[in-house]
């Protein structure tokens, strides 16, 4: 199992909100001691469910799945 992406990893993503929502969801997982995969899947759902999820945000979350 690949280990926790670093925080700037995120900084990809270009929209302001979006970024900082994946950002709050990777720190709140990091103190709870989660996996790379368990935060990308939180990431992806609430993106997904505040309609934030583009195409760029998702290929950036996939290459982080896949330890890119």
């Amino acid at each position: 199992d690949l280990p926790l992406f670093k925080i700037t990893e995120l900084n990809g993503i270009d929209d302001r909100m979006t970024r900082g929502m994946a950002k709050k969801i990777f720190t709140a997982g990091k103190r709870a001691e989660k996996t790379r995969i368990e935060v990308i899947v939180e990431i992806r759902e609430a993106l997904n469910s505040a309609g934030k999820l583009d195409e760029s945000t998702a290929a950036i979350l996939n290459n982080l799945e896949s330890g890119n």
